[in-house]
């Protein structure tokens, strides 16, 4: 996601991520809004967005009208309303990338070039296994493809890596 929304320059950075459970707009915005001691761009991923209330957008849109030049935001959200203020903050300073509306090409190729970043390649057979079992759902695919990744010993993943994953890790039992 990094290298889809920073250009190549600013892809070195200092990743803060934060979750509704410990966020406080004036805390993040304060130092979003103070250069880096470490140096660099500052990101600042916020998970869950859905859960933070609408209102409190309103500092938010203020920070927007007057950035910092090294400090980035990326939000996620399982779903957001079409009517969220955050969707109109990314419409008029931002963007928006809905992982599930993506083309699936395109989503296809992130995932080609994430597996190439790490220095690993996929078989069409593990491809289409992969699409199958988790229903071709970007979201499901990306998750599993970084258990893969990290899963598998050789540059290669192959159907049988997929299969041996799912025996040794995915076991369920009656009272799971």
């Amino acid at each position: 996601l990094l290298n889809q929304l920073l250009p190549p320059p600013l892809r070195s950075t200092n990743l803060f991520r934060f979750y509704p459970d410990d966020f406080s707009w004036s805390s993040i915005l304060s130092q979003a809004s103070t250069p880096s001691l470490m140096g660099g761009v500052q990101v600042f991923w916020v998970t869950q967005v859905d859960r933070i209330k609408k209102a409190d957008f309103e500092a938010f849109a203020s920070y927007c009208s007057r950035p910092s030049s090294e400090s980035y935001f990326i939000f996620e959200a399982d779903e957001l309303h079409n009517s969220h203020p955050l969707l109109k903050l990314a419409e008029s300073f931002g963007k928006h990338v809905h992982m599930e509306r993506q083309d699936k090409e395109e989503g296809l190729n992130l995932m080609r070039a994430k597996l190439k970043r790490f220095g690993k390649t996929m078989t069409r057979d593990a491809w289409q296994i992969l699409e199958e079992r988790l229903g071709a759902s970007g979201r499901l695919m990306d998750m599993a493809l970084d258990q893969l990744m990290l899963y598998s010993d050789g540059p290669t993943i192959g159907e049988e890596t997929i299969g041996k994953l799912a025996q040794e890790f995915l076991h369920y039992e009656p009272f799971d």
